[in-house]
């Protein structure tokens, strides 16, 4: 994902910040979350990072951790995970236009 992380980045604050346009869920699997937030925000690269109908998965690298730990905790407490201790974070993410939402769902490993 490189520099262009800044666009996950600012999707995960937007949907901290506005609860109202996302649906997090966390009954699937205990070290994960997975949010559709409505698709009438600007998304940076939205073909890049929110393929239409398609999975894109991609490791985030150290310095994203590293510079964004507040805001990976805040998520990460929202799984069921008995531990909040993680040392990889997987963003998968999609576009679903029949929902008209982007998908996004981060794994904590």
């Amino acid at each position: 994902m490189g520099s262009n992380s800044d666009a996950i980045r600012n999707v995960l604050m937007f949907a901290k910040e506005n609860p109202n346009k996302v649906v997090i869920s966390n009954d699937k699997y205990m070290n994960s979350l997975q949010m559709y937030i409505q698709d009438d925000i600007s998304v940076g690269n939205p073909d890049l990072f929110f393929p239409k109908n398609r999975l894109r998965a991609n490791r985030m690298n150290e310095s994203f951790l590293e510079e964004n730990g507040a805001i990976l905790d805040y998520f990460s407490k929202m799984t069921r995970s008995e531990s909040n201790d993680y040392h990889q974070v997987w963003v998968t993410t999609s576009y679903v236009p029949s929902l008209h939402k982007y998908f996004l769902d981060l794994s904590f490993e």
